[in-house]
């Protein structure tokens, strides 16, 4: 288990240093979690220790792919105007799963999950060793990761967190590290009241082109058969 952890560790860096991540998850309101990891670091950076971005990008398609595929991790490698990115995501089937994924070990000895019916309640315990992913390697003067940003959102009510940063807009609280970070800990309690206005735009964000394509169906279908109706009124009075 660790074998595998260190290595999507490194695929997540995409064998480089100094990039930034945003680990990504969404806990749906039926305690399932979605895993999105982007990995991120400007072309700028690449060209100066003497790296192609496309070169990379090409390197890690081809060296993880089947590593990916058996863990059922979807994954893009993306060049956009100024970066590569590494997009990684998968699902999982209950809450309890939190604890297994691969930022929440790396970063602490333990994790306590307790729950009832009305809340959950997540709380990361032990030793926090966070520091290792930002210190600085043996081959290189840049750490391995500038920065870890824990943006979590939920589909319902958070009675408290003790997040650094929260978007009310999306219900995401966002927990940063990096070098100076220094025993942090991950809490939140979680009501069972569900909150619809995130999990409707949720759906609409996620299946927006089907929705459109649906809607736009249905109204070609509506006006075909209200000209076809139509048509056989006006045939029907003569």
């Amino acid at each position: 288990m660790l074998k595998k952890r260190v290595l999507f560790l490194i695929i997540l860096c995409l064998l480089l240093t100094g990039c930034t991540v945003d680990y990504n998850i969404i806990v749906t309101s039926d305690k399932k979690i979605i895993e999105d990891v982007t990995v991120s670091k400007l072309i700028s950076k690449i060209k100066e220790e003497g790296y192609n971005a496309e070169e990379i990008k090409n390197a890690q398609e081809t060296s993880y792919k089947e590593f990916l595929r058996k863990n059922n991790i979807d994954y893009e490698f993306v060049i956009t105007s100024d970066e590569l990115q590494g997009i990684f995501s998968r699902k999982s089937s209950n809450f309890e799963s939190i604890e297994n994924l691969p930022y929440f070990q790396q970063l602490y000895n333990s994790i306590s999950i307790e729950k009832d019916k009305k809340t959950y309640s997540f709380k990361t315990d032990g030793i926090y060793n966070g520091k290792q992913m930002f210190d600085i390697t043996d081959f290189t003067e840049v750490p391995m990761l500038s920065e870890l940003r824990v943006n979590i959102q939920f589909h319902n009510v958070v009675i408290d967190s003790n997040a650094d940063k929260y978007d009310s807009a999306t219900n995401t609280y966002t927990w940063i590290f990096n070098r100076e970070t220094e025993n942090k800990t991950i809490e939140f309690n979680l009501s069972n009241k569900k909150r619809y206005d995130i999990i409707s735009k949720y759906i609409f964000d996620t299946y927006k082109y089907r929705i459109i394509i649906t809607i736009i169906l249905l109204v070609i279908i509506t006006l075909l058969v209200t000209i076809y109706f139509t048509k056989l009124k006006k045939n029907n009075t003569f």
